[in-house]
């Protein structure tokens, strides 16, 4: 398995180009084809304009996915509409800019959209290229295996596990089990693929990922665990005429968590 420390190219590769701005964003599957200019405003722009361009997935259940119809479905997509509809009067004034991992961060730090939801974790890397909102949901690591037997890390203990590389929780994992083999996969399919040929135990990651994994899978075992607690939110461009638009995406998020409109999003697209 790669030494720890080349498992964080990906990573920083992604904040590299997120940092240069000017950045063009290239997603053949988008909805809308991917701006020539930069386009995003600060909040008094969005509003006087009528309408919000939001970077989003659409291969990641249940927070961004294409239904058989191909209509963009999921958690973060809900987030969108529903900025949407609070801000501007009408869900159907969002864009929905669906993005890869890669490109995330170059979608905000370039002013391609005006926000990413896409699973972002916030990170204090990642607050130097882009900013923040408050959290909206807590995610985790994950365990995925093919049996009940290797429900824990006590069972896992001095077995084969596959870990997504770069991972943040290979100091975690390989503090919690110093005796397993850890062997490193660029995907998600990979470690799939070594799961499916009884070559490794189980499969460690994003607990979304893997619990997404799980439910398109009958085969599958999910099991969740704490190894890491990594905060999911919204991204949007740095500078102060943003300051606004955070102040009123932190709003926003309060008051759904007040009328437990959040919560009850969760529950419909059954989030661990």
């Amino acid at each position: 398995m790669r030494e720890a420390g080349s498992w964080c190219v990906t990573a920083l590769k992604e904040l590299a180009i997120a940092a240069v701005a000017g950045a063009t964003l290239s997603c053949g599957c988008a909805m809308l084809a991917a701006p020539s200019i930069a386009i995003a405003a600060p909040l008094d722009a969005i509003l006087q304009r009528g309408r919000l361009v939001v970077a989003v997935k659409d291969n990641l259940y249940p927070l961004g996915y294409r239904d058989r119809d191909g209509t963009l479905q999921g958690f973060e997509i809900a987030i969108a509409k529903r900025l949407a509809q609070d801000w501007l009067g009408s869900e159907q004034a969002v864009v929905l800019q669906p993005v890869s991992n890669a490109e995330r961060l170059t979608a905000v730090a370039s002013g391609t959209v005006d926000l990413a939801i896409a699973n972002i974790t916030l990170t204090q890397n990642r607050t130097r290229a882009v900013n923040f909102s408050d959290p909206y949901y807590r995610n985790g690591t994950g365990i995925l295996t093919q049996s009940p037997r290797w429900n824990s890390l006590q069972a896992l203990y001095r077995q084969t596990v596959a870990v997504l590389e770069p991972s943040v929780t290979l100091p975690y994992l390989k503090s919690a089990l110093p005796k397993a083999r850890l062997t490193g996969v660029r995907s998600y399919a990979a470690g799939q693929q070594l799961l499916e040929a009884d070559r490794v135990r189980a499969m460690v990651g994003d607990r979304i990922v893997l619990f997404g994994l799980a439910r398109q899978n009958p085969r599958y075992q999910f099991f969740s665990t704490q190894l890491t607690v990594q905060p999911l939110a919204i991204a949007f461009p740095k500078g102060m005429q943003y300051e606004p638009l955070r102040d009123r995406l932190n709003n926003t998020l309060r008051q759904w968590q007040r009328e437990g409109w959040l919560d009850a999003q969760r529950q419909t697209w059954a989030l661990p």
